[in-house]
């Protein structure tokens, strides 16, 4: 007996010691914004076991700490605590937020989360019957500038970590709604989008956190962002039920798509990855499989890999899209094989004998980062895409990057590159003029897409308030 004694009382401590190490409520605040903002944290004026985190300005999508607060130690019963982060978005908004906690006999609980802006106070947050917020709480308030700028601001509470606490984590968030090219129906104008969305099968969930699929891509094909297109393109979409997604709650907006190639071909569990779809009727479709003509390295081994190709009608205007999904990472073989790859869209483009006059447009993940000049200039060389980098506002440099994105494995190294594209090819019909844009989107406004999956809850790769909806 003493010595299950003694397992109980080292299990006990080690219990106890958990508990003791996650004894705090972790405070961020998101920067969904093409701006800098300036921030300024500060902890109660009491002695409290408080630290602000002070970087003075987030980058524009970025998110930082705010706080870290005991939610225990030097916190007194019946008195109230108050965490304020001022803030200061360019010529737009100032204010604060202010999160109350108050002590109770053994720990602490938040009571509210307000916001002040132009001398008025905003609960974005209240108590409940019994004086204290609970986990999985989203309170949100819009404020419209003097430029008639919308900007959204969110607070969510969640229950993240072993702790004897109701809330462990806050986040706060300063949003603007991202201006979209938007389509119209003059012939000789386009607005396309690309997305590579990674939609694995959900068994890929057992070797990789996929960020709750199946509510990402609900709320992506429900998005008011995604309706205004002529055309949308998508990569990664290997999960069948998550391509009868896309196109059901998409074909309002898009009666039109080309699904282009069924699963298993040449015994390989993976599809393509391609979809899509169109608002305007699809004249031709083809498509070409790489595993036809070579066998791709690493994970793409097991897919099916191609490019894509419609031809659609725009009142009376023809239109060439191509889409396409290269061999991934930086290899030698990888890159040997995505240079042959680039031959092979040339080759199929030629072979559509496409008439100069008419525009011919090249979208898709290319795994090709523009800033790398070495494996850039044989992509320019072979396929000649006027790739334009003037932006309706202000973008992002690149379009997957691991400091502004948490769907990027935060363990491995730092990862940056613009590998997405959408671009005419110059030697068919050009445009007079031609924009550009990264834009990230987030579901800032879903409170299920903060809380962590079950897969997740087993890994602890990613942190909670992961609301990325793709990790391009």
């Amino acid at each position: 007996m003493p010595r299950l004694t003694a397992c109980i009382l080292l299990f006990l401590t080690s219990f106890l010691c958990v508990i003791q190490a996650n004894a705090t409520y972790q405070i961020s605040l998101l920067n969904n914004t093409p701006e800098p903002l300036l921030v300024k944290s500060i902890c109660p004026e009491e002695k409290t076991d408080c630290r602000a985190y002070n970087t003075a300005v987030i980058k524009a999508y970025q998110r930082n700490k705010a706080f870290t607060i005991n939610y225990d130690q030097k916190i007194k019963n019946g008195r109230l605590y108050d965490l304020k982060s001022y803030f200061a978005l360019k010529d737009t908004v100032e204010g604060y937020f202010n999160v109350t906690l108050k002590g109770d006999a053994i720990g602490s609980h938040i009571q509210a989360i307000d916001l002040f802006i132009n001398g008025e106070n905003h609960h974005l947050l209240s108590a409940t019957n019994d004086g204290k917020i609970t986990a999985n709480k989203l309170g949100s308030y819009t404020f419209i500038t003097a430029q008639h700028q919308a900007i959204e601001i969110y607070a969510t509470t969640l229950k993240d970590r072993t702790s004897l606490q109701k809330v462990d984590s806050i986040y706060l968030a300063i949003s603007m709604k991202p201006e979209i090219f938007k389509q119209d129906n003059a012939p000789n104008s386009i607005s396309l989008a690309s997305y590579n969305i990674q939609a694995f099968p959900f068994y890929i969930g057992v070797a990789l956190d996929l960020n709750k699929t199946h509510s990402r891509i609900a709320y992506l094909s429900n998005s008011p962002y995604f309706k205004d297109f002529d055309a949308i393109a998508f990569q990664e979409a290997w999960a069948y039920d998550v391509r009868n997604t896309l196109i059901n709650n998409m074909k309002q907006s898009y009666p039109y798509f080309y699904d282009p190639i069924p699963q298993h071909t040449h015994l390989k569990p993976l599809n393509s990855g391609l979809l899509i779809l169109s608002k305007w009727p699809i004249l031709t479709k083809k498509f070409l499989n790489y595993t036809d003509t070579q066998t791709l390295t690493d994970a793409d081994f097991m897919t099916n890999k191609g490019v894509l190709y419609i031809k659609i009608n725009k009142n009376g205007q023809i239109y060439h899209i191509f889409a396409t999904h290269t061999q991934a990472q930086d290899t030698e073989k990888a890159i040997q094989l995505r240079q042959r790859e680039f031959r092979l869209i040339e080759k199929f483009i030629y072979a559509q004998n496409i008439p100069t006059n008419e525009p011919v447009l090249l979208l898709g993940d290319l795994n090709t980062d523009y800033y790398n000049k070495n494996q850039y200039q044989y992509f320019k060389q072979i396929l000649k895409p006027s790739v334009y980098l003037n932006t309706q506002n202000k973008s992002p440099k690149y379009s997957y990057d691991a400091d502004l994105n948490m769907m990027i494995d935060p363990n491995a190294k730092a990862e940056y590159g613009l590998y997405d594209y959408i671009s005419p090819l110059q030697d068919y019909r050009q445009p007079i003029d031609a924009a550009f844009q990264v834009t990230p989107i987030r579901a800032l406004d879903k409170i299920s897409m903060y809380q962590r999956s079950w897969l997740n809850s087993l890994s602890k790769v990613y942190a909670y308030g992961n609301v990325e909806i793709s990790d391009h």
